[in-house]
């Protein structure tokens, strides 16, 4: 399928977001990477704001990747240094055994979350590609760094021989496995053949992973053709984690024209665009034996799925057209979107849970990767994009937030901090940007 364009009525404000959430990555952009706190629907990671090689980097390095093709010299040479330079964090984040510091998202600060270092590692295959394609250095250390964590993690420790897949913990014949990491594992799997021409000793592998991802896809009933999120019993099917299935999916049919994977990530697809919710944004999990639960709708989750909706080579203007315009409602003045909307279990809150509103860069960079999508299929013409350390501040925000049990405070962000207010002015929370860890934090 042709990537679908941006839709026609929408380019400018597109673009204009685009630069804006670039300028404000650039203000949570250290030497190591991307910081901030990280807020999810299971939990928050708040006192650890330091770089993180969580999915963050997933986004941000296939963003800029989308932007080195362009079209426009000014624009791809940006894209590539700033592809470069990200790329480089990664080889000093790597412990020895492979796994990544950082990488749990919202359970940071801590290593070996699934399904983020094997994405992670995939971007990181993905963007060392575009830099060869346009004749740019690759960082040192970037292909080592892959070899070790594939080998040494992912197959040595990740890999389950009783059930035939990948676990979410090493060293374990544990007897449940989730599919995004699956997918995760798949897709770097994939791309590591590429590279390391390894390809008949990572079949095994692949032919069981992708056995197991069709073990969970539900054939019939409300969830019909989602990935259950495990296989675990009572286990729901997630819109956005099942679209995060896609590039799996369709990669391994292109490699090996097995029928049951073309069908499967049609189905899927299906079930993802059935979940679209009136007004944009999707459904949050879909269980077979109880409602479906839809709040809170996570914006980066939104863009998340049309991100993989595109990299599968399934996206459509339709798609674009009935959620773009909801994520471009999510923008603040700084440049970055809010997180959320209904983490209060209702999407016109009054005022809105401070989680709805407090930015989080690994929601944020799908965001980034959408809209770069979408500016590199157009020229990349109209968006005035700066290195890190380069970018104009971002203008204050504020806004009244709800803590939680009726409680009234306030959200604030200045050029250099975050932080958040009780009803009195007195601080609960302060990040100063650059810092690894809050100030403050007495959410």
């Amino acid at each position: 399928m042709t990537p679908a364009p941006f839709p026609p009525s929408l380019p400018g404000a597109a673009q204009q977001a685009l630069a804006g959430l670039a300028a404000w990555l650039a203000t949570v952009r250290v030497p190591g990477g991307y910081g901030g706190p990280a807020v999810s629907v299971r939990a928050a990671s708040l006192s650890y704001c330091g770089p993180a090689a969580d999915w963050r980097l997933e986004g941000i390095l296939d963003g800029w990747s989308a932007l080195a093709d362009g079209g426009e010299a000014e624009v791809t040479a940006t894209a590539l240094q700033q592809l470069a330079s990200d790329l480089a964090t990664l080889a000093p984040a790597m412990l020895r055994d492979g796994s990544l510091r950082n990488s749990f998202f919202e359970f940071n600060p801590c290593e070996g979350g699934m399904p983020h270092e094997p994405a992670v590692m995939a971007a990181a295959l993905r963007a060392r590609r575009r830099l060869r394609r346009h004749g740019a250095a690759v960082p040192a250390g970037v292909e080592e760094a892959v070899a070790r964590h594939v080998e040494e993690r992912l197959l040595k420790h990740m890999w389950n021989k009783r059930l035939q897949t990948f676990n979410d913990w090493p060293q374990g014949q544990y007897e449940y496995y989730s599919s995004a990491g699956v997918a995760a594992a798949i897709e770097l799997l994939l791309e590591y053949g590429d590279l390391s021409g390894c390809w008949p000793r990572l079949d095994h592998y692949l032919e069981g992973a992708a056995a197991s991802l069709l073990a969970v896809q539900r054939t019939q009933g409300v969830a019909a053709g989602g990935m259950l999120l495990s296989n675990r019993p009572g286990a729901g099917c997630s819109p956005f984690l099942t679209a995060r299935c896609l590039p799996a999916l369709t990669a391994l049919y292109r490699r090996t024209g097995d029928p049951a994977l073309k069908t499967a990530a049609v189905a899927a697809a299906a079930f993802v665009r059935g979940q679209a919710l009136p007004g944009g944004g999707f459904t949050w999990l879909v269980h077979e034996d109880r409602p479906a639960i839809r709040f809170p709708i996570m914006a980066g989750a939104v863009a998340g799925t049309l991100v993989a909706l595109e990299r599968a080579g399934m996206l459509d203007a339709h798609d674009q057209v009935a959620h773009l315009p909801w994520l471009l409602a999510r923008r603040q003045p700084t440049g970055a979107f809010a997180t959320a909307v209904g983490f209060s279990g209702t999407a016109g809150a009054v005022p809105p849970d401070w989680r709805d509103l407090l930015p989080v860069t690994g929601w944020l960079d799908k965001i980034f990767a959408l809209l770069a999508l979408g500016a590199g299929r157009a020229g990349a013409k109209n968006a005035p994009l700066h290195p890190a350390g380069e970018a104009a501040a971002p203008a204050p925000f504020s806004c009244a937030v709800c803590l939680g049990w009726g409680r009234a405070g306030r959200y604030l962000e200045e050029a250099g901090e975050l932080r958040i207010e009780d009803g009195r002015g007195r601080s609960l929370f302060r990040w100063r940007k650059g810092d690894d860890w809050a100030g403050q934090n007495d959410l």
